[in-house]
């Protein structure tokens, strides 16, 4: 019983941890925010979308068509020291989006030439006039010329998780995770109650 019982925890913790670092693109899931990675430098990724969501704040994927913003905040303070560019690229499909390689050809939407950013943060104020999918592309030039770039599909006004999974998909992971603690306890009572039987019987 008690080791069904460690099992069970065990599991949980480990899906639990897999579904949030599951990556997408460049933008992995820790602890409820989006983590952009650039080499070995981090970003944190979060959108807004004040006018129809509020305060809400988004991972990824662009809710509504409309008004948009994309905050990158540098964890490393190297970065601010880097010459960074960003641009969004739009894909003809969500399979297109997700196979984009730095070079491939698609219709630039949006671009911010590279410079140093000093504070510390780039800020994407946007607006997608319809639903599509798109590529955003993070690039910078290290110490040695070297070209770093990350790049991160994402939906625009199709809900959140629509595609990547990554709200839904962590929901998934959840229910999955509830479904098998139920079928280890359900296991764990029968052994508890044969046992008693055989007790008894004894």
């Amino acid at each position: 019983m008690k080791r069904l019982s460690r099992l069970a925890a065990v599991f949980c913790v480990t899906l639990f941890w897999w579904g949030n670092a599951w990556e997408h693109g460049g933008v992995s899931i820790e602890f409820d925010k989006c983590v952009l990675k650039i080499g070995t430098y981090l970003m944190h990724f979060t959108g807004y979308q004040p006018e129809t969501s509020g305060g809400t704040e988004f991972c990824e994927d662009i809710p509504q068509a409309g008004h948009a913003i994309i905050v990158m905040d540098f964890v490393d303070p190297q970065l601010r020291k880097l010459d960074t560019d960003f641009k969004i690229v739009q894909a003809d499909s969500w399979p297109a989006a997700q196979a984009y390689k730095p070079g491939d050809q698609g219709k630039e939407v949006l671009y911010y030439p590279a410079k140093k950013y000093q504070g510390g943060s780039i800020t994407v104020d946007y607006s997608f006039p319809e639903p599509g999918y798109f590529v955003g592309i993070v690039s910078a030039e290290g110490d040695n010329h070297e070209k770093m770039a990350s790049l991160f599909p994402f939906s625009v006004g199709y809900g959140i998780g629509a595609f990547s999974g990554s709200k839904g998909g962590n929901i998934t992971m959840i229910l999955v995770a509830g479904g098998v603690v139920l079928v280890i306890a359900g296991v764990a009572y029968f052994l508890r109650s044969k046992r008693r039987q055989q007790t008894v019987g004894a």
